[in-house]
């Protein structure tokens, strides 16, 4: 499920907010190495035509 709900690791709230992004952000410059669920979650851009994710292979700043 592509969704941005990241945070807190391995304990997600339901809430998008700057922490998910920011945790999306340590996932793609390695401060953080991301679990499978991590990935899932975290893969959203680009976007498709119709505005839904369509991930690349790797968690990068778009995602966040």
């Amino acid at each position: 499920m592509s969704d941005s709900d990241a945070a807190p690791s391995g304990n997600r709230d339901g809430v998008i907010n700057v922490v998910d992004a920011l945790l999306i952000l340590w996932f793609a410059i390695g401060l953080e190495i991301p679990t499978q669920q991590d990935i899932q979650h975290g893969y959203v851009a680009p976007l498709d035509a119709k505005g839904q994710p369509n991930p690349g292979w790797e968690i990068n700043v778009g995602d966040a």
